[in-house]
């Protein structure tokens, strides 16, 4: 490829800028698959991709290589010459946000090769990134090991092996100062209706990584349970300790987070399901709880209605409840679709998540194209 592109190493220690919207909620999610580690870009990140030149090369099913560079540029407040901060939120709604736009090149280089035999893989990748200018941002207790200087280069290593259904994976990393980043997984059946997942990770304080992974360790388990064909259940739980300060936490902090689904389908033609969740945060002494119930009505091949109704609190109480109605025909090719969304969040920390089904942010005069 030549132009802009997103890179999937192994289980993203070291490197895994694709976005993704698994949250390891039944155990088959929390290792990451894909036999591809170069992909096309396709997301609308502002600055989480590469630019530049890669290739792939795959021999005999049983070797691929990857070998990638990139100069691209990133938003920067620079001083002189010398950068003073690095935000990666991609907002730029004021002025002086759009001046820091883009004003910095970040230039990396890399490869990962990967031998695969029957059931087992052993992989290793090296990459190295640098920034022109010289890192003069403010420092505290939460990023005062984050000096870039000069190349920062980092090399894995990752194993994987599956047998009889069961799964295992680990990957370490390491920086140039040898800090340490590593994680491993196994999930596995517990019978013919019950399989469950434990991942633990660790990540060193002082840990440089193009991930940006650094200064926590934790485990999360999953667990999930089919008592019949038409039920099934499924939860985890994780738990991360920070030993050091985090962004506007100070002192060491722990996050922990639990959720439970349950669905029953009697048929093919009605789908009901509930979550229940919570999360408690020490650093923020912050909790929320979380109750969703969706249900969904499949009248026909052409015709589904659908509604969703989900509780927030934190603090405060939020609702959000919609009906939807999808209709299609000339099979498949045009489909028209009406929502009604009722809704009252008053605060940030009880806000709920909700996706439209068509492109973000079009405008209604707008001529949209789809192709099919």
């Amino acid at each position: 490829v030549c132009g802009d592109y997103s890179l999937r190493l192994s289980q993203g220690v070291m490197l895994w800028n694709s976005f993704s919207i698994s949250s390891a909620q039944e155990p088959s999610s929390m290792i990451k698959r894909g036999a591809l580690t170069l992909h096309p870009y396709r997301s609308t990140s502002e600055g989480e991709f590469f630019r530049g030149a890669a290739i792939f090369l795959e021999w005999k099913e049983m070797i691929d290589l990857t070998l990638f560079y990139s100069n691209n540029m990133v938003d920067a407040k620079i001083e002189g010459d010398s950068f003073v901060s690095l935000p990666t939120d991609g907002l730029h709604d004021t002025g002086n946000k759009l001046l820091n736009r883009n004003t910095l090149n970040m230039e990396m280089v890399g490869g990962d090769i990967g031998f695969f035999f029957e059931g087992f893989k052993v992989g290793a990748r090296w990459s190295s990134f640098k920034y022109p200018l010289e890192d003069r941002r403010k420092r505290d207790e939460y990023n005062k090991y984050q000096k870039f200087e000069g190349w920062n280069t980092s090399f894995g290593v990752d194993l994987f092996y599956s047998a009889g259904g069961v799964r295992c994976v680990a990957e370490v990393a390491l920086d140039k100062e040898l800090d340490l980043g590593a994680m491993a997984t196994v999930v596995a059946p517990l019978g013919d209706r019950l399989e469950a997942g434990l991942s633990l990770r660790y990540f060193d304080c002082k840990l440089s990584l193009p991930s940006k992974l650094y200064n926590e360790c934790g485990a999360l388990l999953s667990v999930k349970w089919s008592p019949s064909r038409k039920i099934l259940c499924s939860g985890n739980f994780s738990y991360t300790y920070s030993p050091l300060s985090r962004y506007r936490v100070k002192g060491d902090s722990h996050r922990a987070k639990g959720l439970c689904d349950f669905s029953w389908m009697p048929d093919s033609a009605h789908k009901l399901s509930c979550q229940l969740s919570a999360s408690y945060d020490s650093g923020f002494d912050l909790k929320k709880y979380y109750v969703k119930a969706t249900y969904q009505l499949q009248i026909d091949s052409s015709m589904t209605i659908s509604s969703r109704i989900h509780c927030s609190y934190s603090e405060r109480f939020g609702i959000l409840s919609y009906i939807e109605g999808k209709y299609g025909w000339g099979e498949g090719l045009f489909s028209l679709l009406l929502r009604a969304t009722a809704f009252n969040v008053p605060s940030w920390d009880s806000r709920i998540y909700t996706y439209e089904r068509d492109i973000p942010g079009k405008l209604l005069d707008q001529p949209v194209i789809k192709f099919i």
